[in-house]
């Protein structure tokens, strides 16, 4: 009998991960929506792209089914548009949905060889936060939802070292939509749509949107967590409130802060922001919680004083910012 290599069968790991992000979204009130590949080039004036997006470059089908279906989709965002708007012109204006699906892009045109696909997880969310109930509010879902989820996607997966920017996405609202990067490149984006896109969707209502690239989080799924027992000394926290100009993002003062409080901090969470009277025009308050704590042993409040000093100070001279009274 020839002798055979035997091996253990098992699907890879980026499809492990996209059993990962589906399991999470259906857990967060999402639903799954599988749209088409292909998509009419007048999407991308729809929602915005520049002429010279690389997302423009785009394989001609040469048997489409449709003349609505001409193109290889480069973006899931005006199928999950459209999901939207078909829904919302349908009375059914609560959607949450989610897609996964790959996205084709061309190493060169005319097609000479197999295009790069590129697996990609695109989601919508509008209406009311609950459905009708007498014990429950009636509000719109707004970019905070939209965030939660994104923060608590990224936690599920083991992601370290992302962060949140300005976002620049066109389809997406200049003043409410945030870039996401992980290890300083740029994987996806959230936000509010763009009114304009918005309009051109026949959208009565504001919608949010999420878009993420899927290779990048599989090194991330692999890292096996490390266990932490607990502390056994208390912890120790600080408020402090600086007033800064109001272009400062929160990200930036977040990330001075965690650079020079030093080993000793545990957590930084915003818990207030304010503009009014009490603070000069073109600025804002920004207050802070800073934990404190050491595996060894109780801190002082000399030491907790120390390390507080020179947080002011450093966000002082970066930020030309001043401790509110």
């Amino acid at each position: 009998m020839p002798c055979l290599d035997v091996t253990k069968g098992g699907q890879h790991i980026i499809y492990d991960v996209q059993d990962s992000i589906k399991d999470y979204m259906v857990a967060v009130g999402m639903n799954e929506v599988i749209n088409y590949s292909f998509i009419h080039p007048s999407a991308f004036d729809k929602i915005g792209l520049a002429a010279d997006d690389a997302r423009r470059k785009v394989i001609d089908i040469m048997n489409p089914i449709t003349d609505d279906f001409k193109v290889m989709r480069t973006t899931l965002v005006p199928g999950m548009l459209a999901n939207v708007a078909y829904n919302v012109a349908r009375q059914n204006t609560k959607v949450a949905t989610f897609e996964i699906g790959r996205v084709y892009f061309a190493d060169q045109l005319p097609l000479s060889g197999f295009p790069t696909e590129k697996p990609m997880l695109c989601m919508a969310l509008c209406g009311k936060r609950n459905e009708l109930n007498w014990n429950e509010g009636r509000e719109d879902v707004d970019f905070y939802d939209v965030k939660g989820i994104v923060e608590g996607l990224l936690n599920n997966l083991q992601m370290q070292e992302w962060k949140f920017v300005t976002g620049t996405a066109p389809y997406l609202h200049p003043g409410k939509s945030c870039t996401i990067e992980y290890n300083g490149m740029a994987i996806g984006c959230f936000g509010e749509v763009h009114p304009a896109v918005q309009n051109a969707y026949g959208l009565p209502q504001a919608a949010y949107l999420f878009e993420l690239e899927i290779e990048p989080l599989v090194a991330a799924a692999t890292h096996v967590p490390q266990y932490t027992h607990l502390p056994k000394f208390p912890g120790s926290s600080r408020d402090i409130a600086v007033v800064v100009p109001t272009e400062i993002a929160m990200s930036e003062l977040v990330a001075v802060i965690k650079a020079n409080a030093g080993e000793l901090l545990q957590t930084v969470k915003v818990f207030d922001v304010y503009t009014g009277k009490q603070v000069a025009s073109g600025c804002k308050s920004m207050a802070f919680n800073l934990t404190f704590q050491a595996n060894d042993r109780t801190l002082t409040d000399d030491e907790i004083d120390l390390v507080i000093k020179q947080v002011v100070s450093v966000v002082g001279e970066t930020f030309k910012a001043k401790l509110r009274e």
